[in-house]
C-alpha cells in the first residue's frame, strides 16, 4: 500500500568464511529513503535444520511477522495513501486494543478498502475486527459473526495459500463454535506457514481455550523457539495452560511476562499475586483493570465466556478473582 517508494524494501544478506565458521550478517534498506531500518547476524547453522532454510527463517521472523521490523516501520513512517494509513490504524489497534482503537481501525478498513482490487491482507483484518465485536464486546453490531465469516471466506478465496487468510478463518470458526472446522483450518494454516511464530501462537492460543493444554502448550513453545522477542500476548495463554493443569511454577512464571495492559493479562497476575499474598500488587493490578477495561472489571465471567473458555475455565478463574476482590 502507498506509493512505491513509501513501501518498497532491499535485503542485503552477506556471508563470510573465516576459520572453518560461517559468518552471516542481513541488513534492510528503505528504499525510498535509503535508511537502513534492521541490520543483523543471523545464526549460520546448527541443528537438524539446514543452513540456507535456517537463515531464511530467523530473516522472515525479524522483519516480516505481524510484530516484525517492517510493520514497526510502516507504523513509525508518515503515510500520505489512505489504505497505507489505515492498515497503520489496524496495526495501532493490535498493539493497543481499545474500544476506540477498533472503531478507528473497522471504519477505515470498511471505507477504505471499498473500492478497488480486492484485498486478501485487508479482508482478514476486517474479520479480526468484526470477531472482536463479540469476543472483545468493542462496539458490537447485529450480524457481527456472519460478517466475520463472510471477510474470511473472501480472505481464503483470493488467497488460498495465505496462512494469514487461514488463520483468520480459524479464529471465526473458532467464535462460532464450529471447532472441528477450526481446528482443521487452524492445522492448515500452521502447514502452510511452519515458520510463522504469530500462527503456531495463534491457533496454540485456540487450542488452550477448549481444553487441550499439551497440544497448545506445543504450538506456543514453537513459536517461542521461532521468535523469542515478540508476542508476549501469547504467554497469557501459556499461563492458562499451566494454570488449569497445577503447574505453579510454570503458572507464575508465565504470568510475569503478559501484556500488563491487557485484560487476560491482568486476570493472570491478580491470581498469581492473590495466591502469593502480595495484596499490594492485587489492588494495583484491579485498579488498572477497572480503568481500563471497565466491562472486564464488571462482569469478567461474561468477558471470559466471549472467549469461548470451556466452562469449567470460566469457573475456576471467576471464583478465584471473586476472592482476590473482583466481583
Amino acid at each position: 500500500a502507498g506509493r512505491a517508494e513509501q513501501r518498497l524494501y532491499r535485503l542485503a544478506v552477506r556471508a563470510a568464511a573465516s576459520g572453518g565458521l560461517t559468518s552471516v550478517t542481513a541488513r534492510l534498506v528503505h528504499a525510498g529513503s535509503g535508511e537502513v531500518v534492521w541490520s543483523g547476524q543471523v545464526d549460520a547453522g546448527g541443528g537438524d535444520e539446514p543452513a540456507k532454510a535456517g537463515i531464511a527463517r530467523q530473516i522472515a521472523t525479524r522483519i516480516a511477522s505481524p510484530y516484525g521490523v517492517v510493520t514497526s516501520d510502516q507504523r513509525a513512517r508518515r503515510q500520505d495513501d489512505p489504505r497505507s494509513a489505515c492498515l497503520s490504524r489496524v496495526y495501532t489497534y493490535w498493539f493497543g486494543p481499545t474500544e476506540e482503537n477498533h472503531a478507528l481501525a473497522r471504519t477505515c478498513l470498511e471505507q477504505d478498502f471499498a473500492s478497488g482490487p480486492p484485498n486478501a491482507l485487508a479482508l482478514a483484518y476486517l474479520a479480526y475486527v468484526y470477531l472482536d465485536e463479540v469476543r472483545s464486546g468493542y462496539n458490537p453490531r447485529p450480524g457481527s459473526l456472519d460478517r466475520a465469516l463472510e471477510s474470511a471466506l473472501k480472505a481464503v478465496e483470493y488467497a488460498p495459500e495465505s496462512a494469514r487468510a487461514h488463520q483468520v478463518l480459524m479464529n471465526v470458526r473458532f467464535g462460532r463454535g464450529e471447532v472441528a472446522a477450526a481446528v482443521e483450518t487452524g492445522r492448515r494454516a500452521v502447514a502452510l506457514n511452519p515458520i510463522d511464530p504469530d500462527v503456531a501462537a495463534n491457533f496454540g492460543a485456540r487450542l488452550v481455550e477448549i481444553g487441550r493444554y499439551r497440544e497448545g502448550l506445543d504450538l506456543l513453545a514453537l513459536s517461542e523457539r521461532i521468535a523469542p522477542e515478540v508476542q508476549s500476548w501469547r504467554s497469557i495463554y501459556t499461563f492458562l495452560a499451566h494454570y488449569m493443569l497445577g503447574e505453579i511454577d510454570h503458572e507464575a512464571a508465565a504470568a510475569t511476562r503478559t501484556p500488563p495492559d491487557h485484560p487476560l493479562g491482568l486476570m493472570a497476575r491478580i491470581l498469581v499475586a492473590a495466591r502469593e499474598g502480595r495484596v499490594a500488587d492485587v489492588d494495583r493490578h484491579l485498579e488498572r483493570l477497572r480503568t481500563l477495561h471497565p466491562e472486564t472489571y464488571r462482569n469478567p465471567a461474561g468477558v471470559l465466556v466471549r472467549r469461548r473458555l470451556t466452562g469449567d475455565v470460566v469457573a475456576r478463574i471467576t471464583g478465584e478473582l471473586s476472592k482476590a476482590g473482583l466481583a
